[in-house]
């Protein structure tokens, strides 16, 4: 917050910033387990924010959702972030401070 406050391009450097960590965590689950592009929607989002620590507030680290959506949508797995397409989204904060990590599943909607 106070990046994006103190410097006119600090929004858009922090924004991205984020991007590319989620890219590079989109190359590493493709080597894991092969991607793909979803197809059938509307779809959900749980995301699981493993944290060092309880340190920052819940709402200062589930913030960076709009990082998320908007690369998925960049890098062709989601055609798009508006509600037609993604209609709700789970969001859980837990502590792992030997594994801090981001974890990210998209489940269709019957």
């Amino acid at each position: 917050m106070n990046e994006c406050r103190s410097n006119p391009y600090g929004a858009n450097s922090l924004k991205k910033r984020n991007q590319k960590q989620v890219y590079l965590g989109i190359i590493e689950a493709d080597r894991r387990e092969k991607l793909t592009r979803i197809y059938k929607y509307p779809v959900q989002l749980k995301i699981t924010w493993y944290e060092p620590n309880k340190r920052r507030d819940v709402d200062n680290i589930t913030f960076a959702v709009k990082f998320i959506l908007d690369e998925l949508v960049k890098e062709r797995i989601l055609h798009d972030d508006s509600q037609k397409y993604v209609c709700d989204i789970i969001n859980k904060v837990r502590v792992d401070k030997d594994n801090p990590r981001i974890e990210v599943e998209i489940e269709g909607i019957e």
